[in-house]
């Protein structure tokens, strides 16, 4: 919900990059539960791979500092499903400050509405983005040399 914009510049405050998440407390989320369940299953996988200090890796609900921003995008590849977790990644491997603020999240999709996503190929791509993104994290030295 967009009354959070608030939420995440304050969060800036203190850190280089703040997120919206649904997966902490005081977070209010209703959806299918088909999605809560891959959300939270993605979200499992891609801690394992990536080691990763945060619960909502794919909510699209973003601010960050300029800073932030320019030294991450030259280096994301990804411009579809995977963009927020590349960007988060990229932001904690360059030891940047990662705040995450609690959310609002209502789904509303008509009844009549059905995805055009792949849920098998979705995950199948996401998959290999994460594994890939870790050797490519692990070839890399972490934080800038000084």
């Amino acid at each position: 919900h967009i009354k959070h914009v608030p939420d995440l510049l304050r969060a800036l405050e203190k850190a280089d990059v703040a997120i919206g998440s649904r997966h902490v407390p005081d977070a209010r989320t209703e959806r299918t539960l088909a999605r809560t369940i891959f959300s939270h299953l993605y979200n499992a996988c891609a801690h394992m791979a990536l080691h990763l200090p945060v619960r909502d890796l794919q909510c699209g609900f973003k601010a960050a500092h300029k800073e932030a921003v320019r030294a991450i995008l030259p280096h994301l590849e990804h411009k579809g499903f995977f963009f927020d977790t590349e960007f988060l990644a990229l932001a904690h491997h360059k030891g940047l400050a990662i705040k995450e603020v609690p959310i609002e999240w209502i789904e509303a999709r008509a009844a009549s509405r059905k995805s055009t996503i792949s849920l098998r190929k979705t995950s199948w791509e996401l998959f290999k983005n994460l594994l890939a993104l870790r050797r490519r994290l692990k070839s890399k030295p972490s934080h800038p040399p000084p």
